[in-house]
């Protein structure tokens, strides 16, 4: 790396290596020399790898990770392995769940992935050079890598509330540093950065381009078809030139996996950020049809929860004034001679503010980005405590405490706090119970006037839990829904290590432990671990419907 830099960029430098492992004083403190080296404007590079290593409990390395790591864009993780799924560094030879890898063996679907330290080196060269050609705005001597001296933070000589403050702004220049890079290409190529358009669709419909031919509704379209024929669109209307190809998740573990709730949402709220980087939404309007003997032939893409879930997106942009100027809302009807249709952005259903209360706390609670998973307990046991003494907590944190972290609070009532104290994001079962839909039950046939037309559409979306239908009258009933505990999951088991669960109509579903897995990150707190057996890396078991 020093020699890369030399050579390549003409930056001299030094290279240290110190041992991620050790949260006290006595051990190295691993996140202080972190934080402080990240603080002082040193290039950080951590070892990301989750792997068994001699005398180190799994995950040892990530005792040095503090909370501002994640958004600190000086800060490089580095992995032969996935990263743990709460875990987004800023800066990382690992993409998002979903996103399209260089490597092309990881494009594969499902969790696993894999990469080698000459990948990571390859990596690393291309990131520093990116960083190296994305000059500061206010000094042009500068940059992402040779950094100003207004972005260093003197640990040892700030008050608590001079570094939060400091922190923030330190975190809010990286992030529009990140942003501004993303514009544009390399030193030698200033092309500005292309529309978005963001495909939302049953993923029965996937294929790749290798195999053009698989997973065509009514013979006509699968997904590369559609995103070929958006492409032609724009190319008619004369502005194919202003646009990014159309992004699509591949299918993966996600589409069969019998996940806890909480993750459900974690796998909304990722959709949820790369649609609201998009210009335009397009939706594959498919229709649930049935053969001649009844068996389910097209699945429907208003059926599905998860495509409800990415339209939910569209609502909340709508609802908090967020849509970018001129955003659409396309349809792809395969049905039509003519497919192509817009949908008018009044015609999207609204929401109420008690609504978007109660979803802020689903996806705080349920987001990679946000959640912290060893806060639950503490908001759980404040049910406990008297009203009297909430509000004195409630008056504390929102005098002294929350204007540091997330701004301005005055307008914050008592009463938006009760809620939250009482929602069921932080009921236990939000986080053990295991949620599936039966897919025959789940094909209702829906159509888009239909959910046009739902007044109660968040709360009918949120209802997957039937937490809400005592609650909140004439909501929908999810037919066929498979709500369990891990506990209760046992009582299934079958001789062959698979499990046989029946739902409420009769229809069995057959599930099996997965070879796949993947990591949830436990944020030590006051130099102790906070993980379940006092772990910093949790290892969850998968069940998949087979």
């Amino acid at each position: 790396m020093v020699s890369f830099l030399r050579n390549e960029l003409n930056v001299e430098s030094t290279f240290e290596s110190y041992d991620s492992k050790g949260l006290s004083h006595k051990n190295g403190n691993a996140p202080w020399k972190v934080l402080s080296f990240a603080l002082s404007n040193a290039i950080v590079i951590i070892d990301g790898s989750i792997e068994e290593v001699d005398n180190y409990k799994l995950g040892a390395n990530y005792e040095c990770i503090t909370p501002a790591v994640s958004s600190l864009d000086n800060v490089l993780v580095v992995s032969r392995t996935q990263l743990p799924l709460n875990f987004i560094a800023c800066r990382s030879n690992v993409p998002l769940l979903g996103e399209p890898d260089k490597i092309k063996r990881n494009n594969r679907g499902g969790y696993t992935k894999s990469y080698n330290n000459n990948e990571i080196l390859t990596w690393l060269c291309s990131e520093l050079k990116k960083m190296y050609y994305n000059v500061n705005e206010n000094d042009e001597n500068t940059n992402r890598l040779i950094r100003p001296d207004n972005l260093k933070i003197d640990l040892a000589n700030s008050t608590l509330s001079d570094l939060m403050q400091r922190e923030k702004d330190v975190m809010e220049e990286n992030i529009a540093a990140r942003r501004r890079e993303s514009h544009f290409k390399d030193k030698d190529d200033n092309e500005r950065e292309k529309k978005k358009i963001f495909i939302s669709y049953r993923t029965r419909y996937y294929t790749t381009e290798d195999e053009p031919q698989k997973s065509r509704y009514g013979g006509k379209y699968n997904i590369v078809d559609v995103a070929e024929r958006i492409k032609k669109y724009h190319n008619e209307i004369g502005d194919a030139t202003e646009w990014d190809d159309p992004f699509y998740y591949p299918v993966g573990v996600l589409s069969n996996e019998f996940m806890p709730e909480n993750r459900r949402w974690a796998f909304v709220s990722l959709p949820d950020r790369k649609i609201r980087e998009c210009h335009e939404f397009w939706i594959f309007n498919t229709r649930n049809k049935l053969n001649s003997n009844g068996e389910i032939e097209e699945v429907g893409y208003w059926d599905s929860w998860w495509c409800l879930g990415e339209f939910l997106t569209v609502i909340r942009m709508k609802y908090a004034g967020q849509l970018k100027t001129n955003f659409k809302v396309m349809i792809f009807n395969p049905d039509k001679d003519n497919p192509i249709e817009e949908l008018p952005l009044d015609q999207i259903p609204s929401m109420t503010d008690e609504q978007n209360r109660e979803l802020a706390r689903y996806f705080a609670n349920g987001d990679f980005l946000e959640t912290g998973l060893e806060t639950m307990d503490g908001m759980r046991n404040k049910r406990k405590w008297p009203k009297v003494l909430r509000y004195v907590y409630f008056s504390f944190m929102k005098r002294f405490i929350w204007p540091m972290i997330f701004g301005d609070f005055r307008n914050y009532p008592f009463v938006y706090f009760e809620e939250s104290i009482k929602s069921h994001v932080y009921d236990k079962s939000f986080v053990n119970n295991r949620i599936l839909e039966c897919n025959i039950c789940n094909a209702k046939g829906m159509t888009m006037n239909d959910v046009l037309k739902d007044e109660n559409y968040v709360w009918n979306f949120l209802n997957i839990n039937s937490y809400y239908s005592d609650k909140i009258p004439g909501l929908r009933t999810y037919k066929g829904v498979i709500n369990l505990s891990e506990q209760e999951l046992r009582k299934y088991l079958q001789q062959d290590g698979t499990y046989e669960i029946s739902c409420e109509n009769h229809h069995t579903l057959k599930i099996k432990k997965s070879l796949d897995k993947f990591y949830i990150f436990w944020q030590p707190r006051n130099g102790k671990p906070t993980g379940p057996n006092k772990c910093v890396i949790e290892t969850v078991d998968l069940y998949e419907v087979v």
